[in-house]
This record gives structure tokens, C-alpha cells and sequence, in this order.
């Protein structure tokens, strides 16, 4: 790996985490962390087998912890700074009810906003941001 940068994993066949990453690509003006698809080599290498069968979460890894769920959604908040720290408070709310709402979009994302048949390839400008 290039740096001690945080990984963002995503599932790269699903549009709306795929729109996710387009926004988190034009918003990080900072360049504070990589992205990598759950289906990659990196995931592969840097998780567990049992955050890669569902494919149902993002999974942020910094600091060699890693955050599921909600948790990793407000870490990916923290990181991208300015403008997002509207969404800070949110980070009081239990994650019992976090991780619930997170866990109805993950079900239902499929069928909300599609599927693609294959992971999504960075452009020329987007490299210096994917592992693989």
C-alpha cells in the first residue's frame, strides 16, 4: 500500500455505492484516504472472510481498526471535515438505531437504485484514490 492513509471498502457493484465513491471523490479535497471494492485484491487481503460474504456494509479500515456500518459512514464524515460536520451530532445517536437505518438502505439498495454487472473502473483521474 502507498500510506498509512485509512481504506474505504465498497461494494463496487452496487450503483448507489458506487455514487457514494463519486461523491466521496469530489468532495475529499484533502485526499485523506483510498478506496478500494469489497470484491478487490486489497479486500481480500485486509479483511476477514466473513466482512466479504454478505457484501452488505462499507467497511472504513484506520489505524488498523475497523468500522462497520454507520460507524464507518461517520468516520468517512470525520475525514472529508468542513462542510460534513453538519452530520456530527448524528454521531450521538445510538448505533442500535444508526446501524438499523443503514442496515433497511443495504437491503433494499438493489432494488431502490440497481445493480451493475460488474465493479466500477476508476477514470485517469481517480486512480491515485483506488488500490485495485
Amino acid at each position: 500500500m502507498k500510506s498509512g492513509k485509512p481504506i474505504l471498502f465498497f461494494d463496487g457493484e452496487c450503483n448507489l455505492c458506487n455514487g457514494v465513491v463519486d461523491f466521496i471523490v469530489r468532495a475529499d479535497k484533502k485526499r485523506g484516504f483510498y478506496i478500494a471494492s469489497l470484491q478487490g485484491r486489497t479486500a481480500q487481503s485486509r479483511l476477514k472472510a466473513e466482512d466479504l460474504a454478505g457484501l452488505k456494509t462499507i467497511v472504513l479500515l484506520k489505524n488498523d481498526k475497523l468500522y462497520y456500518k454507520s460507524s464507518a459512514v461517520f468516520q468517512m464524515i470525520f475525514l472529508l471535515g468542513g462542510f460534513f460536520w453538519i452530520f456530527a451530532p448524528f454521531w450521538l445517536v445510538p448505533r442500535i438505531f444508526t446501524n438499523w437505518v443503514y442496515d433497511f438502505i443495504a437491503l433494499t439498495r438493489y432494488r431502490i437504485f440497481g445493480r451493475r454487472n460488474s465493479c466500477r473502473l476508476p477514470t485517469r483521474e481517480e486512480k491515485e484514490y483506488f488500490l485495485d
